[in-house]
């Protein structure tokens, strides 16, 4: 396991978890959220950001205890603002890590640590 760790901005999922090795859209309707994506184009010339599901979807403002400590690091591919105040992203999962420990700010933030991923040969099929 590498353990390089570094403060990520979190975004939260409701109902779903998003895999590495894809691009995918999202519809981001919540204020911290919202936040934390603003937080990572103005400050991170990365754009990254932690995808986290909310152990209960209902839950509109979920602290660290409603978050599952597994999720993806994501880079911002594109980012839309929606007449209805939500957003919609585009973006691309690089790895799968595990968060480590969580700073509050207007928005949630976490240190983690990359879990090893595994190799993509397309030659070589992976087994489960």
């Amino acid at each position: 396991m590498s353990e390089k760790l570094t403060h990520v901005p979190i975004v939260t999922l409701r109902d779903m978890v998003v895999y590495p090795h894809g691009v995918q859209p999202l519809f981001i309707g919540t204020e911290k959220s919202i936040m934390a994506l603003e937080h990572a184009q103005e400050t991170d010339h990365d754009k990254k950001i932690l995808l986290l599901a909310k152990r209960d979807p209902a839950n509109e403002n979920p602290g660290p205890d409603d978050l599952f400590s597994f999720g993806t690091v994501a880079t911002i591919l594109q980012l839309i603002r929606l007449p209805d105040k939500t957003v919609k992203i585009l973006v691309e999962v690089t790895v799968v890590p595990r968060s480590r420990a969580f700073r509050m700010m207007p928005f949630l933030a976490a240190m983690w640590s990359c879990l090893k991923s595994p190799s993509r040969n397309p030659e070589k099929p992976r087994r489960w």
